[in-house]
């Protein structure tokens, strides 16, 4: 993987982070929060999934490199839910 590569999914990362600190100042104690998890889950499937399938179609990322990727992004997903059932 060239450099500028890492580099852009390492800024992807730091933003999948973002969101999950973002999507936790929507949960409210007791409540329902599971709208807010398909709401982060949507967006990762909106918006991060095709420009990771562009980068692999383009060669810049390799299909495990891009699985590897996506389950960070999906992780994060996840880690909310654990905040959110620790609130």
């Amino acid at each position: 993987m060239e450099d500028g590569v890492r580099k852009e999914l390492e800024t992807l990362k730091m933003m999948m982070k973002n969101w999950r600190r973002g999507f936790l100042t929507w949960a409210e104690p007791n409540a329902d929060n599971d709208y807010i998890l398909k709401e982060f889950h949507e967006e990762i499937s909106d918006q991060v999934l095709p420009y990771i399938t562009r980068l692999m179609s383009l060669e810049y990322l390799n299909q495990a490199e891009a699985a590897e990727f996506m389950d960070f992004c999906y992780q994060q997903v996840e880690g909310l839910k654990r905040d959110i059932e620790g609130m």
